[in-house]
């Protein structure tokens, strides 16, 4: 009767403890202040600027590279988001997190184990004291042995929350590696694309440089011309020779980074992007959302957010170690000198009972280690919210490079229609000998520097449309269903 009393009366007090006593600081989210909105640039902007829209879709955020219409750079950001090293390499750590998830899981509840064996033994001949048996005697044996930890402070509660939130992490991880690659992609294959277009410009450089060189060759020859303007046009000729290898080099280089973003070889995909086109086409607008969007949609901060979280559990971890732990134990076995006995009911013997084990003296190194872990949270808040002023700074960077670079591409493609005008009357006029061959080569320097420059601004508008979209987190979609707990907590409440 005693006995059960005793067993009820632990059970109840279990109860009550498990309720009531969890140690370490209950997990809050840091509170962040966003802006209410991204700075405007609209008062700068022309006719031809970027609309930014407010509200945000967030399946045109995930998969921006559909709005450019570009077919082939849809189809090699798709490749290198299910092949890309970093990516499986994201996957990979996952399920290591999930693994250690459930290893936290596992010391929540008993654990049993299974022994068996057989032992021969004999005593020594030797031993002092009285005569002693010396024959060899067999012992066989086979039993049971169980212990569980009563988790009375929540120490390993807290274990599993930190393991629970460095997975959540590890998935956020996995998204901001998309993020990457996606925008990793669109950038060489741009640049590949305006590499293409700057080499044919000044192809067709070379070309006119030609006819210029040789229509000075004829007029000197007939003494209507001196030979400086041969040897004027001969060097502009070279000069844009010059620039042919430098486009050629980045065509090829990009098209290796772009093999190396796909985990594969860079050959195939040289002949594939070999044929120059276009850059992709920028979208007519942009949801950029407001600045508060970014604390749930940037995978780089919701990793951040989880990992304070995991740090603030583990001062829980840290502080369950100044308190005692309760275990209960017992181990049932059946032991016998004859194996034909060893399933007889006279052999068995067993224990059980609680236990309490308690550092009552360790020198300072459990408070040590619960401030180390303090340190260690509020270094990660620190973290985070230095990526949260990061976030609006990459995004609100990206927007205004966008409108500005689109105001600068606009007047540039008003100099070369001006330019175009400007070479064919200084070339009509040198054929008509009422000017030399300096104002010819002069205004058609100005118009392929001019036709050059403007494919650097449209390849700057492309890259900051991909920087806009990299900075408001898109190149990823949520996992159906979830691959954590459903209860993970909402990252931040932004204040305007």
């Amino acid at each position: 009767m005693n006995s059960r009393l005793a067993i009820h009366s632990l059970s109840a007090l279990s109860l009550v403890l498990l309720a009531g006593c969890t140690v370490g600081p209950d997990y809050a989210p840091p509170t962040i202040s966003t802006p209410s909105a991204f700075s405007s640039p609209a008062s700068s902007q022309t006719d031809a600027d970027q609309v930014l829209k407010v509200a945000q879709d967030p399946a045109e955020v995930a998969r921006w590279w559909e709005r450019l219409n570009d077919p082939t750079l849809a189809s090699l950001i798709e490749a290198a988001l299910a092949r890309n090293n970093d990516v499986r390499l994201a996957v990979a750590r996952l399920d290591e997190s999930r693994a250690l998830l459930g290893l936290s899981r596992a010391s929540e509840l008993p654990s049993v184990d299974a022994d068996a064996g057989m032992e021969r033994s004999r005593p020594s001949e030797n031993t002092a004291g009285p005569k002693f048996q010396t024959e060899e005697d067999d012992l066989y044996r086979a039993g049971l042995s169980a212990s569980w930890e009563l988790d009375f402070f929540g120490r390993v509660r807290r274990g599993v929350e930190a393991a629970r939130a460095d997975l959540q992490a590890a998935e956020a991880s996995i998204d901001d590696a998309r993020v990457l690659v996606a925008a990793g992609v669109a950038n060489a294959y741009a640049e590949l694309r305006a590499a293409q277009q700057r080499l044919a410009v000044a192809r067709r450089a070379v070309e006119v440089r030609t006819q210029s060189l040789e229509l000075a060759k004829a007029r000197a020859n007939a003494g209507l011309s001196a030979d400086l303007d041969v040897a004027q046009a001969e060097a502009e000729v070279h000069l844009r020779l010059a620039s042919i290898p430098g486009f050629e080099a980045t065509i090829a280089q990009r098209a290796n980074q772009i093999a190396v973003l796909l985990g594969g070889s860079s050959s195939e995909l040289i002949s594939q992007l070999a044929t120059p086109a276009a850059l992709p086409a920028t979208p007519p607008a942009i949801a950029v959302g407001i600045p508060a969007d970014l604390l749930t949609r940037r995978p780089d901060l919701r990793r951040a957010e989880r990992q304070v979280a995991a740090a603030t559990a583990r001062i829980g971890v840290a502080t369950g170690d100044l308190y005692p732990r309760f275990s209960l134990g017992g181990n049932f076995s059946l032991r016998a000198a004859n194996p034909g006995d060893l399933y007889d009911l006279d052999s068995r013997a067993y224990g059980f009972g609680p236990s309490l084990t308690w550092s009552v003296f360790n020198n300072g190194r459990v408070r040590a280690n619960i401030d180390a872990a303090d340190a260690r949270t509020r270094q990660a808040i620190i973290s985070y919210e230095q990526a949260v002023l990061s976030a609006i700074r990459d995004a609100e960077d990206a927007i205004i490079g966008l409108v500005k670079e689109q105001t600068r591409r606009a007047a540039l493609r008003r100099a070369v229609e001006a330019d175009v005008r400007a070479v064919e009357l200084a070339t009509s006029l040198y054929r008509s000998g009422l000017t030399d061959m300096s104002s010819v080569l002069e205004n058609q320097r100005r118009l392929y520097e001019a036709e050059d420059q403007l494919v650097v601004s449209e390849l700057a508008v492309v890259q900051n449309v991909i920087a806009s979209y990299r900075a408001l987190g898109g190149g990823w979609e949520p996992a159906t269903p979830p691959a954590s707990e459903t209860n993970a907590k909402t990252p931040v409440q932004s204040q305007p």
